[in-house]
């Protein structure tokens, strides 16, 4: 760590020479070394508590949020060891060395601004054109307002307060290229069109990844899952980008879907009455002792009839 910080401080000679006339960096033959009553390391914010993280990974020094003085969550830090009657480690900031730049979400309370994940207040003059509940976005460097969302009495803004405290708001970026194969070789798959498949997705769905039909006379069970895979390339721009989402992420308003529409909800869609490339499990079942008798699974193709 205290390599990254002098790495850092090469850039700024002069406040380099100053930590050294502080005595919080020692020179001595070409050689810097960390006064012992100093640490360098990285913030770490969590809900209600601020930690410095240093070379000794177990070494989690928890820090007051009023000894932060302006640094904030990924910033490089020079701190000082500081009193604490329970003989515990504790610190306050003396230097920000390195801001990992972002933009903080803030509400206005009591003409404060106050990150909305962490309840700190930053030292920063409120504009007076906002007002109380306001919410916005603030550059976490220059503490200038990056952004305006609206009141946190207007339900619309929830959408972008959920993103940002949860650092998804890439899902609302526009996708990479699609990839899509359209040359799906259906000859080497099962041809189940002809089984009555209904989907059991509920019915407000807007893409339907399931279906399912039971063969009553020889008590075989059939679970088609939309197979994916078909049209998205291994190691392709979407398959990357599909698995940094992971899955779709529902709002009350809308859908940020895990894949492109034209996937979600058509080409891997269980619609009914079209052809559709499917994952099948066929199960058969012992309605006797209520289990398996035997399974397997195979890649096939259906067509769904109801919802």
């Amino acid at each position: 760590m205290l390599n990254q910080a002098l790495e850092i401080l090469h850039h700024y000679p002069k406040q380099l020479e100053e930590l050294v006339q502080q005595n919080i960096i020692h020179y001595e033959n070409g050689n810097y070394t960390l006064n012992s009553k100093y640490y360098i390391g990285q913030i770490q914010l969590n809900k209600n508590e601020a930690k410095l993280i240093t070379s000794n990974q177990h070494l989690k020094i928890p820090i007051e949020f009023e000894q932060l003085q302006g640094a904030y969550d990924g910033d490089i830090v020079i701190a000082k060891r500081i009193f604490h009657p329970r003989n515990r480690y504790k610190a306050k900031i003396l230097h920000v060395l390195s801001t990992h730049v972002q933009n903080i979400l803030v509400s206005i309370d009591d003409h404060k601004y106050v990150t909305i994940k962490d309840g700190i207040v930053l030292k920063a003059t409120v504009d007076k054109q906002y007002k109380q509940n306001d919410v916005l976005l603030i550059d976490s460097k220059t503490l200038n307002i990056s952004e305006y969302l609206g009141n946190i009495k207007n339900p619309n803004i929830d959408e972008k307060i959920s993103l940002h405290l949860y650092n998804q708001f890439y899902r609302t970026e526009v996708f990479a290229s699609t990839d899509i194969d359209g040359k799906i070789k259906k000859d080497v798959r099962v041809d189940l069109t002809h089984l009555a498949f209904c989907t059991i997705d509920p019915m407000g769905a807007k893409d339907h990844d399931d279906a399912i039909f039971f063969d009553q006379q020889n008590n075989i069970l059939y679970v088609a899952i939309a197979d994916v895979s078909a049209y998205v390339q291994e190691g392709s721009d979407l398959d990357i980008y599909a698995k940094r989402r992971a899955t779709s992420v529902y709002l009350p308003n809308k859908v940020l879907p895990m894949l492109p529409v034209s996937l979600s909800n058509n080409l891997c869609s269980l619609k009914p009455d079209v052809e559709r490339l499917a994952y099948v499990y066929e199960l058969h079942i012992d309605t006797k002792n209520y289990g398996i008798k035997k399974s397997k699974l195979y890649e096939a193709t259906i067509q769904s009839q109801k919802k």
